[in-house]
């Protein structure tokens, strides 16, 4: 919760421009996610991951103007994808 309060303080631009293990994102391809995706996420939909703590477990969702949706939050390290 620290982290999302913390995230929602800056804007979007700062967001991009932060390095991706720290408070940036990464775009994550949806053929890598794991489970299920919900079926609002239309081939279109871009995915992102932040970093949820410093553990680098990440949250990951998609943007919608302001609006950032969080669709996964994964609790073991690759159970959402496989990392680099």
């Amino acid at each position: 919760m620290k982290r999302l309060k913390n995230l929602s303080e800056l804007g979007w631009n700062e967001i991009q421009t932060t390095q991706r293990h720290g408070f940036g994102m990464e775009k994550i391809p949806q053929e890598i996610i794991k489970p299920q995706l919900p079926t609002i996420i239309t081939p279109e939909v871009r995915l992102f991951a932040f970093r949820a703590a410093g553990n680098n477990l990440p949250f990951v969702g998609f943007r919608e103007g302001k609006i950032f949706h969080i669709i996964f939050i994964e609790t073991t390290f690759g159970d959402i994808y496989d990392h680099d």
